[in-house]
């Protein structure tokens, strides 16, 4: 999601969709042929890493500010890492 859009908007179950099912729901208002396990994602999001890692950034910051947990991710501190290691 933060690929394509910041968001503080929690991800909860709704009626009889799991939390996992409303990620994948919102997750196709930007992506639509999204399907999990689809090959062929990591090109189609691979030129927006930038807005994504600024983004899962910015969702930290604010999370710790209002001692918030969902929706939240530290992926681009991983992002970090593993580009370090290549560098």
């Amino acid at each position: 999601m933060l690929h394509f859009a910041y968001s503080t908007a929690p991800i909860i179950r709704s009626g009889n969709r799991s939390p996992g099912d409303m990620a994948v729901r919102a997750l196709k208002v930007h992506l639509p042929e999204y399907e999990k396990g689809a090959n062929g994602i990591y090109q189609k999001l691979k030129d927006q890493t930038e807005s994504a890692i600024a983004n899962s950034a910015r969702l930290l910051r604010y999370n710790r500010t209002v001692n918030a947990s969902n929706p939240a991710t530290d992926v681009h501190i991983l992002v970090d890492y593993l580009r370090k290691l290549k560098g």
